[in-house]
């Protein structure tokens, strides 16, 4: 099951990608686990990818790169768009 989420980068080094205060919405597949990439789906299409994750907090998560704040806009939703994302994963 899916949550569509908006994650906000909150701290790190600059990035010609991300800035921090950028912020992204979308659906995860999977929450963020320690040792793996973060995936994102946008709703423009875009797949946004993070390096791996190093802690994961109650509201926020950890990269090798960047502190991400994490807020919960529709939780647990299984329909047919999430379906068809998990066959990516």
């Amino acid at each position: 099951m899916a949550r569509k989420v908006a994650i906000r980068r909150i701290q790190g080094e600059t990035h010609p990608n991300v800035s921090v205060g950028a912020e992204r919405e979308g659906w995860e597949m999977i929450r963020p686990t320690v040792g793996e990439r973060y995936f994102l789906f946008t709703d423009g299409g875009a797949i946004f990818r993070s390096s791996r994750v190093l802690r994961v907090g109650s509201s926020s998560f950890e990269t090798q790169n960047s502190v991400y704040s994490v807020r919960v806009i529709e939780d647990e939703v299984d329909s047919a768009v999430t379906q068809e994302l998990g066959r990516f994963l």
